[in-house]
């Protein structure tokens, strides 16, 4: 059975990157990440924990 690829850990610095790059640059879900090498899943889910938090 072939083995899952182990998750990467989303950090503090990346979270952050993901906010400013879609607030501030505008960027959309795919291209950020494309621009941080994450899945798009992670990049939505980050946008709607700030939106949920009000940020």
């Amino acid at each position: 059975m072939p083995r899952r690829k182990q998750a990467r850990r989303t950090s503090v610095r990346d979270i952050q990157a993901i906010l400013r790059l879609t607030h501030e640059q505008g960027l959309s879900v795919r291209e950020v990440s494309e621009r941080l090498k994450i899945s798009k899943t992670t990049v939505s889910t980050y946008l709607l924990r700030a939106r949920e938090a009000g940020l």
